[in-house]
């Protein structure tokens, strides 16, 4: 027997609309801020639905459909380490190390995963920014202090036409890599997580 089934995904009606969903990479956090300034901005979008303007939509029981509390990887988000880098979130990839050869940190469990690991998160992304812009201020010949990262480039603060994309700044190391590291810490008042 051969074929394929159709599903409801299958369906292509004129003037439809598609949509994609930021899903958590983190098996519990609480949002506490969503930022859509950039969703905004690109073509041809049409609307943002997010905690922020969604109607209350019952999910599960006790449970909403845009709901501040994320409670499984996978769950609908908008992100973290994406901001502090300056790039797009599908520009940024988050690995955590190996925690046998790191630094002490508590466990991360159920309520308190991003309470102790968006922290050390936001350090190692500002960590590898500062490495980034000290590679980039070489080829740019300023001080790393008065440059920026806009939308996957370091530009100069007073010049934003002189730049230079990440990838030419990585290549320009290459064999070696920026590797950010940063461990658990107080939250920063300025930041959210």
């Amino acid at each position: 027997m051969t074929g394929r089934a159709r599903y409801a995904y299958d369906i292509r009606l004129p003037g439809r609309l598609s949509a994609s969903v930021l899903r958590s990479p983190l098996p519990h956090a609480r949002i506490r801020r969503i930022d859509t300034s950039k969703a905004k901005a690109l073509p041809g979008m049409q609307a943002i639905l997010s905690l922020t303007n969604a109607p209350k939509i019952e999910w599960y029981k006790n449970v909403l459909l845009f709901d501040p509390i994320l409670r499984f990887v996978g769950d609908e988000v908008a992100g973290v380490a994406a901001e502090e880098l300056g790039l797009p979130i599908e520009r940024v990839a988050l690995q955590i190390g190996d925690t046998a050869n790191g630094p002490y940190a508590p466990i991360s469990a159920g309520s308190a995963t991003q309470a102790t690991i968006g922290p050390a998160v936001r350090a190692a992304a500002a960590d590898a920014k500062r490495q980034l812009l000290e590679e980039a201020a070489k080829i740019l010949e300023e001080p790393p202090d008065r440059l920026r990262v806009r939308d996957g480039k370091i530009c100069v603060e007073s010049r934003p036409k002189n730049s230079v994309p990440v990838e030419e700044v990585t290549a320009h190391i290459a064999p070696h890599m920026i590797l950010g590291q940063g461990a658990r810490g107080p939250n920063p008042r300025d930041k959210s997580l």
